[in-house]
This record gives structure tokens, C-alpha cells and sequence, in this order.
């Protein structure tokens, strides 16, 4: 249980995994685990945290905000439609290619127009969901307060 737990709080994704297959098994390892006593907020940031950093970057471009500023709820939401929607992308990986830009550039990520405009795409979708969810919601006025306020510094 307590290895469990662990892998759970410290949440990594691999170099060359989807986006898609990372939430899946982290959400994997909270079925495993249902007694893990995490808030949602906190589950939000295990998983921001660790994102590699093409993901960080896609989601970074998805949330001009920012991330951590969402509420749980729509930094929750926000994971699992981005995971829908990457299963989408092309998230093949030519080892040849990665090595000579890699090796060639000295480590700077490389975005086709493609993963780009997926990206964007993605972002508007979501900004209009968003949008239609407060129109529906107009007599609650949002809360001001993101993730970010949610957390407590020990």
C-alpha cells in the first residue's frame, strides 16, 4: 500500500509516452490505490509536475493562464479531455530522427505545424466548452480561486 502511495505522489512520465497512456495509468494506480487520501487539487499538480517537458509545453500552450490556476474541477476536466484528445494525435516516434535532431540541435524540442496546430485546436475546443459551460452557469459567477489557491506551503 505504501508503494503504491508512493508511485502516486511521485508521478512521472516517461520521455516517449502519450499523454493519453501517462493519465490513463496514473488513474491506474488511484484505482489501485482508492484509499490514497490526496484532494483533487493535489492530484492536479502530482500530475503537472510530472509531465515531461513536450507535455508540460503542449499543456503550458493549452492554458495561457496557466494550469495550476484553474479550479480542481476544471483542472480535472481539462486532464481528461486533453487525454481524449491527444489519443488523436500522432504520437509515433522515428528513433533515427529524434537522434539526429537531438544530436544536431543539442536537445531543443522540435514541434511539427501538425502537433502545433492539433495543439491550438485543442485549446480553442476547450476555451469554448469553457465558454458555453458559463453561459449555462451565468447566475453562479465563477470563483476566483484557482488550484494555486487551494494549496497550502509547509
Amino acid at each position: 500500500m505504501v508503494k503504491l502511495w508512493n508511485e502516486i505522489s511521485h508521478f512521472v512520465q516517461h520521455e516517449k509516452e502519450s499523454f493519453q497512456k501517462c493519465f490513463e495509468w496514473f488513474k491506474h494506480l488511484l484505482a489501485r490505490c482508492p484509499r490514497h487520501g490526496l484532494e483533487r487539487w493535489r492530484l492536479c499538480q502530482i500530475i503537472y509536475e510530472g509531465l515531461n517537458q513536450a507535455t508540460k509545453t503542449t499543456v503550458n500552450c493549452m492554458c495561457p493562464r496557466g494550469f495550476l490556476n484553474k479550479s480542481e474541477t476544471k483542472a480535472w476536466d481539462f486532464l481528461e479531455e486533453s487525454a481524449e484528445n491527444t489519443l488523436q494525435w500522432n504520437t509515433t516516434w522515428d528513433e533515427s530522427l529524434g537522434a539526429r535532431i537531438n544530436s544536431q540541435r543539442g536537445g531543443w524540442h522540435t514541434v511539427t505545424n501538425t502537433i502545433c496546430i492539433d495543439t491550438r485546436f485543442a485549446a480553442l475546443k476547450y476555451m469554448v466548452k469553457s465558454l458555453m459551460l458559463s453561459q449555462t452557469t451565468s447566475n453562479h459567477p465563477p470563483s476566483p480561486n484557482g488550484l494555486m489557491s487551494s494549496m497550502s506551503i509547509h
